[in-house]
């Protein structure tokens, strides 16, 4: 290997590598710095979740979430009749609405997200 390649590859590295002057000591580096890497690629693998378990996460929540929004007028209806003025009927939507979101907030938190 030249002193340019030699002194680029250095300069990759970010590191003094002076010391590796052979071919062997260079090809010795790179199957070090290989591996590096693929353990690095493994352990950021290992944190990643299954598509699939992912795919079924997102359609439980959106089924939860339309669940609740599906019963939301048979759940409110007697609630909201029975008030005579916005403001109570606006707080009584405003609380069951705020309720199923901490549902979903909690539920999404217990999957690992």
């Amino acid at each position: 290997m030249n002193s340019i390649e030699h002194g680029a590859f250095a300069h990759y590295l970010g590191q003094n590598v002076s010391g590796f002057g052979s071919p062997y000591e260079w090809l010795g580096l790179l199957v070090v710095l290989g591996d590096v890497a693929e353990m690095d690629r493994d352990e950021k693998k290992e944190r990643l979740m299954n598509r699939s378990v992912v795919d079924e996460h997102i359609a439980s929540f959106s089924q939860m979430v339309r669940d609740h929004m599906m019963a939301m007028p048979d759940r409110l209806a007697p609630a909201v009749a029975a008030v005579t003025d916005a403001g109570t009927a606006r707080k009584v939507l405003m609380h069951d609405v705020e309720t199923g979101l901490r549902k979903l907030s909690k539920t999404i938190a217990s999957a690992g997200f």
